[in-house]
């Protein structure tokens, strides 16, 4: 009997030993099939959140599942740890092979500098398809062999990119100018015209082309549009394609999903949450750059008025970020505790910063209301005036813009700004000798207007000549 209860311990030990080896050998063949992501100092580069959440991710990776191992490399890549997103698409791509993950690779090794690879990766991705991922590797091609100074090779690339992928046509066009074949850009620039009419750039290749054609008054016109025109046409698709990835993880992400929930319901339940972790996080000035004052905006919206002092006085003292946002809460939280002087100097060094937010000058108007000076409130309504009708200049709104012009400059002639704008309106619409009337106030008032002169120059040469 204790014979047999002997034997039967020995099997049940053996059995146990066996499934034991068979575990081990199962977790040896996964990590021999799942490389481990090298691992940088995270809390180095984020803030507490955002570390732990990539240190998850990069300490768990997937085994089996190409596109999982595909999304951890996105992630590496949007915030730049490029060696990790290297081991991540070298893993997917042993998986799967897929042009997907080739395409990803192109963009890693051209980070990384490796820009031979890169080619490689791209060509297995370009092809005749017509496709959007063949448009876009076509397009890095022929930005690699820019940066080997290859024209003839990117300007190919750039065609094969297709007629309809904006980026390489502008850069085929602007080739196409350089190379001393204007007379060939004309119908790609026509394209362009129409589908980025606006484009500052676009009017400024355009000059150049009709300058190459050795048309001087096309040209001139071209870049005076160009001076009211915006950039509209990216060139860089690479920072699309990952800045939108950097909103799924941390505190930007949190802060995406407060502002929303602020916005739909009035609810600052979430906002007030957050902004009470972000106080708390030992590593906030790792946190992405703008984040801080955008909770203190979120903050502030959420009536937590004393969590938004907070994070703008160490957005000053700490982060040394005195950004144009950050100057303008620093005025919105003065004027919440009624201190109008206060919020007149935040607000005026936000204007200093950033002289394209119109809205500031209302707020100046506002505390110069509250500060009972009349004087400065009508200088602020005037200068509020002359940044609506710059606004609508930039926009090519002519007519109106000038319209405002001459509204302010009816109660106060001595902006010479306006004066300015008013003549560059006058001659836009061929109206010449109000225009000239104009830009000779403006110089009577300061001058030194550099683009005045030059204007005036331009019309008085361009004025028909009496007949004899």
């Amino acid at each position: 009997m204790n014979d047999r209860r002997g034997t039967w311990r020995r099997w049940i030990w053996r059995g146990v030993l066996l499934a034991e080896l068979a575990v081990i050998g199962g977790l040896a063949w996964r990590r021999w099939n799942s490389p481990a992501v090298p691992l940088p100092d995270l809390r180095q580069y984020h803030d507490s959140q955002t570390a732990d959440e990539l240190q998850a991710l990069l300490e768990s990776p997937p085994s089996r599942d190409p596109a999982a191992w595909r999304t951890l490399a996105d992630a590496c890549l949007a915030y730049g740890h490029y060696a990790q997103a290297d081991t991540c698409l070298e893993q997917a791509w042993r998986l799967d092979p897929s042009r997907d993950t080739a395409y990803q690779r192109g963009l890693c090794d051209s980070r990384l500098g490796r820009l031979d690879k890169a080619r490689g990766w791209f060509e297995k991705v370009a092809d005749d398809s017509g496709g959007l991922l063949s448009a876009r590797a076509w397009y890095q091609l022929g930005r690699l062999a820019l940066r080997r100074e290859e024209a003839a090779a990117a300007t190919e690339a750039f065609r094969k990119s297709g007629e309809f992928y904006w980026p390489a046509v502008y850069q085929r066009a602007k080739l196409l100018v350089r190379g001393g074949q204007a007379a060939e850009a004309g119908p790609l620039l026509e394209q362009l015209m129409g589908q980025h009419r606006d484009d500052l750039r676009v009017w400024q290749l355009r000059g150049r082309y009709f300058e190459a054609l050795g048309e001087r008054d096309q040209a001139d016109r071209a870049f005076d549009r160009s001076l009211r025109g915006f950039v509209s046409l990216g060139l860089d698709d690479t920072e699309l394609y990952l800045r939108p990835i950097r909103k799924k993880y941390g505190f930007v992400r949190d802060y995406g999903v407060a502002a929303e929930t602020q916005r739909k319901s009035s609810d600052g339940a979430p906002a007030r949450a957050l902004v009470r972790r972000m106080l708390a996080d030992p590593l906030w000035q790792n946190a992405y750059l703008t984040v801080n004052q955008d909770l203190a905006e979120l903050a502030l919206r959420a009536d937590d008025v004393d969590a938004a002092r907070q994070l703008i006085d160490r957005q000053f003292t700490q982060q040394l970020y005195p950004s144009s946002k950050a100057w303008e809460l620093r005025g919105d939280l003065a004027a919440r505790g009624n201190e109008w002087q206060g919020a007149r100097e935040g607000y005026l060094h936000a204007l200093e910063i950033n002289p394209a937010n119109g809205g500031l000058e209302t707020l100046l108007v506002e505390t110069a209301e509250k500060l009972r000076q009349p004087k400065v409130a009508a200088q602020g309504k005037q200068r509020s005036l002359l940044q609506a009708g710059m606004e609508m200049y930039r926009r090519n709104e002519i007519a109106d813009a000038g319209g405002l012009f001459s509204q302010l400059l009816d109660d106060a002639p001595d902006w010479y700004q306006a004066w300015y704008y008013l003549g560059e309106c006058h001659r836009l619409r061929g109206d010449q000798e109000s225009a000239i009337e104009s830009f000779e106030a403006c110089l009577a008032r300061n001058p030194d207007h550099g683009r005045a002169r030059r204007s005036l120059t331009r019309v008085v040469g361009n004025r028909p000549k009496a007949a004899p």
